[in-house]
């Protein structure tokens, strides 16, 4: 239950996911592919999350989301209610059948385990305490999530799904580090505080 959950009224737009995976069930369906699978409903004020399967969520977990609208599911992340939120959602309502889109998230974290979801916390609050200006390099990791959003048809729910990729900082090329310093050096501190990496 923890990592699979549907919530009455949902069970249309479940049935078209397993249908586009050939499966039965939902958690069949995330069984059966490597991404996370979400499901939003754009019929319902504010698009909430009304089913998942997620087992490599990085510091949250379906029991903390499941059934909030999609802005409140974001409201931990600064300034996204009041910048790039609205724009998403509208994004997410106007979502065409045949124009799937997809975008890249990035983390900086002290362990390369993909499921990071909120039971691990206590064991992510310990491989930070190890993390030092010396060693980080060393022991972080980098973290990437393709994610891609889909409608699901005849239902017209949201197909939100998440392929998680961890590598140690270590092994990164001298280009990719480059980058990754000039994004660190030119984040805004409330979100790095949010990635937990200040």
């Amino acid at each position: 239950h923890y990592y699979c959950q549907a919530l009455p009224g949902s069970e249309a737009a479940v049935q078209d996911l397993c249908r586009l995976l050939g499966v039965v069930s939902l958690r069949e369906a995330g069984n059966s592919v490597q991404e996370d699978l979400l499901i939003l409903d754009p019929c319902l004020p504010g698009l909430p999350l009304v089913a998942g399967h997620l087992c490599f969520a990085n510091a949250w977990c379906l029991d903390e989301k499941i059934g909030q609208p999609f802005l409140a599911i974001h409201g931990p992340v600064p300034s996204f209610g009041s910048t790039i939120g609205p724009s998403s959602q509208l994004l997410l309502e106007r979502l065409k059948t045949d124009r799937p889109v997809q975008r890249l998230n990035w983390a900086v974290k002290s362990s390369g385990q993909l499921d990071l979801t909120s039971r691990w916390d206590t064991h992510v609050t310990a491989a930070n305490a190890r993390i030092n200006a010396a060693n980080a390099g060393e022991l972080c990791w980098m973290r990437a999530e393709r994610q891609t959003l889909s409608r699901l048809e005849p239902s017209g729910s949201v197909l939100f799904t998440v392929h998680t990729y961890t590598q140690p900082v270590a092994t990164l090329t001298p280009a990719q580090l480059n980058n990754l310093y000039g994004v660190l050096r030119t984040c805004p501190p409330d979100m790095l505080r949010y990635k937990g990496i200040w």
